[in-house]
């Protein structure tokens, strides 16, 4: 019983250390889901997560890391022009870019930030985005070649029409 008590004391220690940096609004009851402790920010514009073994742009494509924020205007791209843009993107040394599927995407969402969910410190993005998935949707097979899912900056996702133009943010396999 005392392992299994120290154990959650530890736990809640780590999480008062934790932090993430939101843009707009924050909810301070909500423990940071993206500590920006358990990530490395990079000098060369991206971000590595660990645990995730991947790295991400911190910008969306378009976009351009100037004094720790993301500036300019993201690109819109639809389903198909967007895995073309990943496969064909060279940025930081790197050309192995591609769309992230929606649980990757999921996966760097801040539970404690809205509008949008990302912390700061690690996705300076200002505006609400929504950004193409490389998952297509099966739900409705009558459509299944027609839609995707996208996942948007206050963390819903939904599946739309591959022939809209949403954002995009480029992940890669981390070495």
């Amino acid at each position: 019983m005392a392992r299994i008590a120290s154990a959650s004391v530890l736990g809640l220690l780590l999480l008062q250390g934790a932090h993430a940096t939101c843009v707009n609004v924050q909810n301070t009851s909500v423990p940071a889901s993206t500590p920006t402790s358990a990530f490395s920010i990079l000098g060369d514009g991206t971000v590595l997560a660990p645990k995730t073994k991947l790295m991400w742009m911190r910008c969306l494509v378009g976009q351009t890391l100037t004094s720790g924020a993301c500036t300019g205007t993201a690109g819109l791209f639809t389903w198909a022009d967007a895995l073309n843009a990943a496969k064909s993107q060279t940025f930081a040394g790197y050309t192995d870019w591609r769309l992230p599927n929606v649980k990757e995407l999921l996966s760097i969402l801040e539970d404690s930030c809205y509008t949008p969910s990302l912390n700061a410190d690690l996705f300076p993005i200002p505006l609400l985005y929504t950004a193409w998935s490389s998952t297509p949707s099966a739900v409705n097979l009558a459509n299944e070649f027609d839609e995707a899912w996208s996942v948007d900056g206050n963390g819903f996702v939904t599946r739309i029409s591959k022939y809209q133009s949403l954002d995009i943010l480029l992940v890669r396999d981390a070495p």
